[in-house]
């Protein structure tokens, strides 16, 4: 254990260096720089792509820590839509949100919760890097996750500005800086179809961070920490048994989120 642990703190560090191969950990900025106090107030709309489900919440922030869900869709992801091309894919998600929102004109404001590993290039955009949790969508390419959503729902009638794209554990670490914890709130943790954590890092050690550094004296960092032990690292990190490597041969992405 005190082996995993060193090695997981040092490839914290060297994941947050540029083009650094010493690193399984993605370590990706996601521009979230400021955290909730609770006193927030407004309507505003939730999606949700997780590991089996898509949920679309309608969520009134009261302003007191507390936030009201006034409508909600969830649905189980069926496994073909999981294996369809983007944008069949995302049409899919766009009915879901119709759903909820139904023929109103009005501009909604709209957060989306992508769970699965994207390169985030600014506070509402993101490329994909890898499909996990059994999804195998096609067509993805270097293609921007919010512009492919942004379009699929403007297809549908549905006027809706995207503001911010997030990981599942930034948005833990958010709910719970808002209702629960305040603006100390220091991390994010999900165990479910997979794992990740997200903290909160000063501004000046993310490296990698591309031309001039936004306002603020952090940033929430998403580790993508369910890849640790993988390739380059593979079996230097974690145990592996012939068990893992079972797993392995049969996975969708061998060599990659075995823990």
């Amino acid at each position: 254990m005190t082996k995993i642990k060193s090695a997981f703190q040092e490839e914290l560090k060297q994941g947050l260096i540029e083009g650094d191969d010493k690193s399984t950990l993605a370590m990706i900025p996601t521009f979230v720089t400021k955290l909730p106090k609770g006193t927030e107030t407004g309507l505003t709309y939730a999606l949700d792509i997780g590991g089996t489900n898509l949920r679309v919440f309608k969520v009134l922030l009261t302003g007191h820590s507390t936030a009201q869900i006034t409508a909600s869709v969830s649905i189980e992801i069926p496994k073909d839509i999981q294996f369809l091309d983007v944008h069949a894919f995302f049409s899919f998600v766009a009915d879901q949100v119709k759903l909820l929102v139904g023929d109103t004109q009005e501009e909604i404001q709209l957060g989306f919760t992508f769970s699965f590993a994207y390169q985030q290039t600014s506070i509402n955009s993101g490329i994909l890097l890898r499909w996990t949790k059994g999804f195998n969508a096609s067509g993805f390419g270097d293609k921007d996750v919010v512009v492919l959503l942004q379009e699929a729902l403007r297809k549908k009638g549905i006027n809706a500005n995207v503001g911010a794209l997030i990981d599942d554990t930034t948005g833990t670490m958010l709910t719970g800086s808002y209702k629960n914890i305040g603006p100390n709130c220091c991390m994010g943790v999900i165990i479910g179809t997979g794992i990740n954590i997200c903290y909160w890092e000063d501004l000046h050690n993310i490296k990698k961070l591309p031309g001039e550094h936004p306002k603020g004296d952090g940033m929430i960092v998403n580790t993508e920490a369910g890849n640790f032990g993988s390739l380059p690292s593979l079996g230097r990190d974690l145990v592996i048994t012939k068990w893992d490597q079972i797993l392995n041969a049969q996975s969708l992405n061998p060599d990659q989120i075995l823990n």
